[in-house]
């Protein structure tokens, strides 16, 4: 009878421990370290400062108005297989996976000095039938993004052609 219990304990663990699907995380880690942050000083950092800490950005903007400021983009998300995934039957119809998502915009002055450091978090649920890696990561071309190659280009950083969307 122990024996058969521990069995049935030692079963479940196992069968628990296989429905568990690691997160998977897409995108620049670095904008979650405050230590990357406190390097860059608001008013005397510039475009290359922020280089060096956030690396390579997604997407460049530049302003529409006389200030001249331009913004780089970073971002980081989090898949994770959501909850419901574990429940028989519930998950051939509502599978999916939740996404935590970060950003983090440089702003710059027409001088290219940093002015401002703006992050936003959301979060979401995507269904199994319209996932894949990345599928919450957001397309800046259509959005008026400027050629990032450009922008790194102008102030003579590497550009890294795979650090980009594909």
């Amino acid at each position: 009878m122990i024996a058969s219990r521990r069995l049935l304990i030692i079963s479940l663990i196992v069968l628990l421990a296989a429905c568990h699907s690691p997160s998977i995380v897409v995108g620049n880690t670095r904008i979650d370290d405050p230590a990357m942050r406190e390097r860059l000083i608001l008013g005397q950092s510039d475009k290359s400062d922020v280089y060096l800490s956030y690396g390579q950005p997604e997407a460049v903007f530049y302003s529409n108005d006389q200030s001249g400021q331009s913004i780089w983009v970073y971002s980081r998300q989090v898949e994770s297989a959501a909850s419901v995934n574990s429940v028989p039957f519930l998950n051939l119809v509502a599978a999916g996976y939740d996404i935590d998502s970060k950003y983090l915009q440089a702003i710059f002055n027409l001088q290219g000095k940093l002015i401002e450091i703006a992050t936003n978090e959301d979060s979401g649920f995507v269904n199994q039938f319209s996932f894949s890696v990345g599928a919450g990561k957001p397309k800046y071309e259509e959005d008026g993004a400027v050629p990032v190659q450009s922008e790194m280009e102008s102030f003579n950083l590497p550009f890294q052609p795979s650090r980009l969307e594909k």
